[in-house]
């Protein structure tokens, strides 16, 4: 994503809105990703961070670690290869700094057993297993002897009752590098995009066709939208003004 794009499209975000350095890849192969997460915070926005740290520099680590997190989750490296990411000096050296500069909120976790070379450096990562099929973008995910299919959400409600979205992502949206965004972070195949902030403003994106037929579909189901396919989509309904 350009600088200018980036400028633009945060300044037309309200300060209510917070900020995730998440989305489709990791953001710290952005250079100047560091910078960005500090124009954020500048803006007074609340800001939350999940990164593998691929990209990141020792150098960056004493910036962020003035920034009041709501959330810095870092993903490990774990021993079975899942995470393919490159274990080097300078990886481990922003292992060490992350670990020892005192950043509010921060986690650790890997998928599956931690690797070696990172427990040498971090000693309390949570190893997880909880793994999901990003709304049946991954069909069929089978790590470690579990198996999750993305229409097995089906089973556990009834496909024509309302649905809602249990953490709340369809207002989670997705910031691409063109200034168009995608519903949410589930949305690998782009199948709802709500508009372009380098067109319009924010508001207009929850007014837009592809965010009312989200909410129109999730009352019947979501069997033809993301949402139903999603395994975070539970029973209820949107409350919407």
């Amino acid at each position: 994503m350009p600088w200018k794009t980036f400028e633009v499209c945060l300044g037309r975000l309200p300060v209510e809105v917070d900020i995730h350095f998440s989305g489709y890849s990791e953001p710290w192969l952005h250079p100047e990703c560091t910078r960005m997460v500090l124009s954020g915070h500048a803006a007074q926005h609340r800001i939350a961070v999940f990164t593998t740290a691929t990209g990141m520099r020792p150098e960056d680590v004493p910036q962020l670690a003035r920034i009041p997190f709501k959330r810095f989750s870092v993903h490990l490296p774990d021993a079975d290869g899942l995470m393919r990411d490159p274990i080097d000096d300078r990886y481990l050296s922003t292992l060490a700094a992350l670990r020892d500069a005192e950043i509010r909120n921060i986690e650790f976790f890997s998928v599956g057993p931690p690797h070696p070379d990172v427990l040498a450096v971090i000693d309390d990562v949570v190893d997880t297993r909880l793994l999901t099929s990003r709304a049946g973008n991954l069909p069929n995910l089978d790590v470690f002897g579990l198996v999750t299919v993305g229409l097995s959400v089906g089973h556990r409600r009834n496909p024509s009752s309302p649905i809602v979205c249990r953490k709340d992502r369809i207002f989670r949206n997705v910031l691409l590098p063109s200034g168009h965004v995608a519903l949410c972070c589930m949305d690998y195949g782009l199948e709802h995009v709500l508009g372009n902030l380098l067109e319009s403003d924010y508001d207009s994106l929850h007014r837009s066709e592809q965010f009312l037929r989200v909410l129109n579909e999730s009352t019947v189901g979501g069997n033809n939208i993301l949402c139903g396919r999603c395994e975070y989509a539970v029973a209820g309904t949107y409350r919407w003004e």
